[in-house]
């Protein structure tokens, strides 16, 4: 019920803001990146853009505009990428650490 509510919800958000809405199941490989000297993790998007990121709850996480969301900070976990026309499940995978 509440991935149905989560679906709904995300659904009905972008064709408010963007109008068409497309969804998929996953998103695009994220590219990885040094920024500022730091390895940080980047999900690329087409162009500069605003998007907002909610968890698997449906809360917002992050809004923003840029070429890139970093979600290097993000906790393991099911993530949605709402941008112009999209909604993207991301998946972040826990960390592994380095030996």
């Amino acid at each position: 019920m509440k991935t149905i509510f989560l679906i709904a919800l995300m659904i009905g958000m972008t064709s408010i803001s963007f109008g068409q809405t497309t969804t998929s199941e996953t998103a695009a490989p994220a590219a990885i990146e040094k920024k500022d000297g730091e390895k940080r993790d980047l999900y690329k998007l087409p162009r500069e853009m605003e998007y907002e990121v909610f968890n698997a709850e449906g809360a917002r996480v992050e809004t923003g505009t840029g070429t890139a969301i970093d979600y290097t900070d993000y906790a393991p976990g099911v993530y949605y990428f709402v941008y112009v026309g999209e909604t993207m499940r991301f998946v972040v995978e826990e960390k592994k650490a380095l030996e």
